[in-house]
């Protein structure tokens, strides 16, 4: 088992009270900036942008 913390900014994961983790998943540049700003006001300890969302809206979009 690995054991240990890793600090992020002012946040450090592994001790202390859970963190919450609230993933960026929209599909377009205009959709992920509009999700960020309501993001902002949640105040989640961290935030995951999961790129791999926007990726595949580019790839469709060749298609």
């Amino acid at each position: 088992m690995v054991s240990g913390t890793v600090t992020v900014k002012k946040v450090t994961l592994g001790e202390g009270m859970p963190k919450i983790c609230v993933p960026l998943v929209s599909g377009t540049l205009a959709e992920l900036e509009k999700e960020a700003g309501a993001l902002k006001a949640l105040a989640p300890d961290v935030v995951e942008w999961r790129s791999d969302f926007l990726l595949k809206w580019k790839i469709s979009r060749r298609l």
